[in-house]
Parts: C-alpha cells; structure tokens; sequence
C-alpha cells in the first residue's frame, strides 16, 4: 500500500486513527465524500460496466450505518444511474456534477439552466452526433454530456478528441475529462466544489468546519474543484497512476483498491471508537 512522494504524503502517512478519533472524542461528525468512477469503481470502457467490487460496497454500507456519519457520492453521472449503482439508500447522491442532488427521502435539488443554454445544450448534441461511430458514442445525461472514444481506433482518437471539443467550444461551453472521453456542462457557476460546501452549508450550517471532519476520494480534474474548496478543512485523496501529478489533494495515491483500503482503515477506526465508547459507557452505569 504505497502512495508517492512527489510533493504528496505517503498513503502509509495516514493514519486513520490518529485524525479521526480525535475528531470523534470532540463529537464531530465523519464526513466522506467519494467519487464513483476510477475511485470506488475501476473504469471501464463502457460506463454501465463499471462497478464496485463487492467488499468496497460492503464496507461503505457498514461505515454508513455508523452514528455520526455522513456519507455523499459526487460524481459526473447522472443521480439516477449512480443510485442505481451504488443502491445504498442512506447516502445522498451529487450527480451530474453536482447539478442534481437527491437526498435518502426522495427530495431533489437541481441547479437551474437558462433556455439559452438548454438550447446551446441541443445544438451540441446534434453536431456530434455525426463523430458518434467506429465506437464513439455519446452519453447524454440532462444536465451534462459525455462523447466517448475509449473503443475507437488509436489513430482516430486525437481527431476525434479535437473535433468534439471545438464544436462545445463554439457554443460557448467548456470542454473537460480525460480517459478518453470529452465532458462538458452548462457554462455556469457551479462545480462539484460548490457542490461539496452547499452539502455541508446545508447540512451542518455555515460553522461546519467546527463541526465535521471532512474526508474525500476522486480521481478526475473535476475532483480537484472540491480539493481547492475544501483546502486546509479536509483530508483528500487524488486517484492516479502518475507519480508526477500535481494535485490539492492531500494524499495522492494509486488505485481504487487503495480507496478500499483507506475504507476499511476508516470502518476499523469507527468500530475502535464504537467499541471504546460502549465499554466507557458500560462502566459508569
């Protein structure tokens, strides 16, 4: 389990017991915030393949029925298709960036679009959905969308990437992603960073730096916006196999399998506390 030293603490630095209990002996509440794809679930090159490997679900459910936590997925998908994913029902789901969020009760939140852009949003569709061949595809998900070209031949994929972006650039949207695909949403302020600080606004109030202790995992450019957010209020972890990365996040580390790991790391700490808090309470009755 090791991580690399390019600026970034070592995954074998962190100890789960030493930042966390001590967040709990002050009653703070656990706050984990995760992405889905390249972080708790491998990428695949079609997206309905991916999925969790069945102890990083088992252990999430367990760390989600723990008191005092807190537990959100925020990722580019849409909220539909990560809650069918997941299928865990006390989590809130942040999809499409955080443009959609639905809550465990069935309450949803969406970022409102203008027409302009609704339209601009069209326009984009249409004018790629002549790249969408020799396995390219689009993903269409409401709010954002997705060209793939992870199945199209090597020597096509650099046109490709070229032509998707400068048609969303026209209309004046913004073009990201990596993994060889082309994402792109309504150009309008808002990101998986204002995402995660709204969750916690509303959830814990405008102080909530006094009450939580924050920890989020992700893999992607997009993940990054959360790390600048929460800067100097939360332990972070950037997913990726290049050593030279430079990243906000606090530890860089390799692999979704290290995410399992930092999990079940997480889940022992709590099962600690729990059981250190059951003895004390034990005794003094």
């Amino acid at each position: 389990m090791n991580g690399y030293s390019n600026g970034n603490k070592l995954l074998t630095d962190f100890d789960s017991n030493q930042i966390l209990w001590h967040e709990k002996e002050n009653g703070k509440t656990l706050v984990l915030l995760l992405d889905y794809d390249g972080t708790l679930a491998v990428i695949q090159p079609n997206p309905d393949n991916t999925r969790m490997v069945p102890d990083t679900k088992q252990t999430l459910e367990e760390i989600c029925k723990k008191k005092n936590v807190f537990v959100s997925i925020i990722t580019g998908r849409c909220v539909k298709d990560i809650k069918e994913k997941v299928g865990i029902e006390s989590i809130i789901y942040a999809g499409n960036h955080g443009f959609e969020i639905m809550y465990p009760n069935g309450e949803t939140h969406n970022q409102e679009i203008s027409a302009e852009h609704a339209e601009s949003y069209k326009n984009i569709l249409a004018e790629l959905e002549p790249l969408a061949k020799n396995g390219a595809w689009i993903e269409d998900k409401i709010f954002s969308m997705t060209f793939h070209y992870e199945e199209v031949p090597e020597e096509l994929q650099a046109d490709l990437d070229k032509n998707a972006r400068e048609i969303i650039k026209k209309y004046g949207f913004k073009p990201t992603g990596g993994h060889l695909i082309v994402e792109t949403r309504p150009p309008i302020n808002w990101h998986k960073g204002f995402a995660a600080k709204y969750l916690l606004e509303r959830h814990f109030g405008q102080d909530w730096r006094e009450k939580v202790n924050v920890v989020f995992m992700g893999d992607d450019s997009s993940d990054e916006d959360i790390m600048k957010a929460l800067n100097g209020h939360a332990v972070t972890f950037r997913v990726s196999k290049n050593p030279d990365l430079v990243t906000d996040a606090t530890y860089l580390i390799k692999s979704p399998s290290e995410v399992n790991q930092i999990l079940h790391k997480i889940k022992e700490c709590l099962d600690s506390y729990d059981k250190n808090n059951n003895e004390n309470e034990n005794q003094s009755e």
